[in-house]
């Protein structure tokens, strides 16, 4: 990743930021994520979203919802919220940002909220998908209360 550097703050916030992988890649925030798992970067007393100050570094001003007049949301597209890469998001009102947040979430988490994977997800014959963290959770359940 080849950013140029202007600034005290801008110096600092790159320094928080792995880019090894290459531009393509995500750009992964490297300093302790939010409540929500989404970086935040102090700038004076305020602190703001770590994926909108690459944005703006970068692409300068977020552009407005023209209904609202007030900045579009960022979309991960990578689906990554640690990522900062200004490539991997997607200026989009914020109905659609949920809209894309509720099928991602529904095609790749479990009714419980665990993330499918190839280590937890598991097919029956007739092509249902299961999770095998929640039989893991009950089994424990199960356990406990005989």
């Amino acid at each position: 990743m080849q950013v140029e550097i202007q600034g005290d703050d801008e110096r600092r916030f790159w320094s928080k930021v792995d880019g090894s992988d290459g531009p393509l890649r995500c750009w992964v925030w490297t300093d302790t994520p939010n409540e929500d798992g989404y970086g935040r970067f102090r700038l004076g007393k305020k602190s703001k979203l770590a994926h909108r100050v690459a944005w703006e570094y970068l692409n300068g001003s977020i552009p407005e919802d023209p209904a609202t007049g007030r900045p579009l949301d960022l979309d991960h597209e990578c689906r990554h919220r640690l990522c900062v890469n200004p490539w991997h998001l997607d200026p989009v009102t914020s109905a659609e940002n949920s809209r894309r947040a509720s099928w991602y979430l529904a095609a790749n988490m479990c009714k419980r909220g665990h993330v499918y994977t190839a280590d937890n997800e598991r097919f029956t014959s007739a092509g249902s998908r299961y999770c095998l963290d929640c039989i893991r959770v009950i089994r424990a359940a199960k356990k406990r209360a005989a």
